[in-house]
């Protein structure tokens, strides 16, 4: 765009540059975005560890142990809970985050775009920097969305069921 030069870069390099952007946007929230982590977290912990739970269920309930089977019940109902909350302040989190994120690129990205020169301003299309604007931003909320739903819950479901492996 206008005064913006583009260069050759590597991939490895383009990454570093995306996640430097979006870092600096969630360094600017840090308790929330720390919290939402911490959430996502626990919830996905719990979600990896309930197959071990109703395998205790089920052990309950083959030696015919009623207090073990219900005690297994209780535990399973526990972490259900536990789970469906951690889950709803998760996203309860990442709305207002996303959003405020969000408004804050296209606010940032109007400012720079208003600072260039009057003839760029006349020899520019204006749809096509409001559309480039537009995509940048759901860009970020497409990458926000992997990483924190996505990539983050499959690395702690791999490093949870490794532990239980290893534990077992």
């Amino acid at each position: 765009m206008g005064e913006v030069i583009m260069e050759k870069r590597s991939a490895g390099g383009l990454y570093r540059l995306v996640f430097s952007f979006c870092s600096g946007h969630w360094r600017r929230q840090p308790w929330r975005i720390g919290l939402m982590a911490a959430t996502m977290l626990a919830g996905t912990a719990i979600d990896a560890i309930i197959p071990m739970l109703f395998g205790r269920l089920i052990d309950a309930v083959a030696a015919s142990s009623h207090d073990a089977a219900f005690q297994a019940v209780g535990v399973v109902l526990a972490a259900a809970i536990a789970l469906v909350v951690f889950r709803f302040v998760t996203f309860g989190l990442l709305v207002p985050s996303s959003l405020r994120i969000m408004r804050d690129i296209v606010e940032e990205a109007f400012h720079r775009v208003q600072r260039f020169s009057t003839d760029w301003h006349g020899s520019s299309f204006s749809g096509a920097t409001v559309r480039s604007i537009t995509r940048g931003v759901w860009a970020y909320d497409t990458l926000a969305d992997t990483l924190l739903l996505g990539i983050f819950p499959s690395a702690v479901v791999l490093v949870t069921a490794v532990a239980l492996l290893a534990l077992h």
